[in-house]
């Protein structure tokens, strides 16, 4: 069950893990996807989301997020636009539990890019996309925008988010896990 109280589906495994001072851990894994098309606002979000950050590459970054016996390993992967390697997308997200499009709101060059991923999620994962949108500087969603031309697909819902904000990047967790235990099969 995650935060909420809803029985989480999916890839979701049993898992024992130390730490190595001592303290273990003991519950269930999920693998949650998070890409984007600009490595800052991934970084904040990682860093908003997350109890601790394992791993920052140049484009892959690893954290985990322990919510009420699971602990949430996140991917959080850059694909800019230019970069044509779009298969490490599939490899990730057949794994993962669902994903988190990191979508810019304003006016820009990324949004292309940012469509073209979620096209791509749509067509080769099978869990669901949580569309979390902000706005410049990572600031909530303005009432009105561009992105409101965005096409979301079946899989896909779309919130707002603060990305400075941990409270907010908790909430699209929780909302990508209540989306992906309302779609699972009973």
């Amino acid at each position: 069950m995650d935060a909420r109280g809803l029985l989480i589906p999916g890839p979701v495994r049993m898992a024992a893990q130390s730490n190595g001072r001592g303290q273990s851990w003991a519950g269930k894994l999920a693998e949650v996807l998070v890409i984007g098309v600009q490595r800052h606002p991934l970084i904040a979000f990682l860093r908003s989301a997350c109890d601790a950050v394992e791993f920052e590459g140049e484009q892959v970054l690893i954290g985990r997020r322990d919510i009420r016996g699971f602990r949430l390993r996140i991917y959080a992967v850059l694909f800019p636009p230019g970069a044509a390697e779009l298969s490490r997308l599939d490899l990730i997200a057949e794994r993962a539990l669902g994903g988190i499009l990191l979508y810019p709101w304003e006016p820009s060059g990324d949004q292309t890019r940012a469509e073209e991923l979620l096209d791509r999620y749509d067509r080769h994962a099978e869990g669901p996309l949580l569309i979390a949108a902000y706005g410049p500087s990572g600031n909530p969603l303005p009432r009105v925008g561009t992105g409101a031309d965005l096409r979301v697909g079946d899989k896909a819902r779309l919130v707002g988010m603060d990305l400075r904000d941990p409270q907010s990047a908790l909430r699209v967790l929780l909302d990508l896990l209540s989306l992906a235990a309302e779609r699972a099969p009973e």
